[in-house]
């Protein structure tokens, strides 16, 4: 069963916004992404990139989601992950940003 999830901060913008002309090279945008993760919401959150593998060029949208929910081990407060995603069509819908990934694979718990 896919648990409650809620979107608590989005950024999103062009996947290629700010890198020169010419063609793109993927490993430096996915490391661009996952730096300004970093400087968004800290090196302490779980981070999962979503690339679709079969991919000729990365989509369009890059967004970076910090996504809160339940807490798998009842003796903490909650659960969370910042998920790094890209696509043709921006989503506000955190289950929609996550994709098909189960949410225990890749977050954490928390507490205050």
């Amino acid at each position: 069963m896919t648990p409650f999830l809620t979107l608590d901060a989005i950024y999103i913008t062009r996947t290629y916004a700010g890198v020169l002309e010419g063609i793109p090279d993927e490993a430096y945008v996915l490391d661009s992404a996952r730096s300004q993760a970093r400087a968004l919401f800290g090196s302490d959150r779980p981070t999962y990139l979503r690339v679709d593998p079969h991919h000729q060029r990365l989509p369009t949208c890059r967004t970076i989601a910090w996504i809160i929910g339940p807490e798998m081990d009842k003796s903490m407060h909650g659960s969370h992950c910042v998920v790094i995603w890209f696509s043709d069509t921006p989503s506000l819908d955190p289950h929609t940003i996550l994709g098909d990934t189960p949410w225990e694979d890749v977050a954490k718990d928390f507490e205050y």
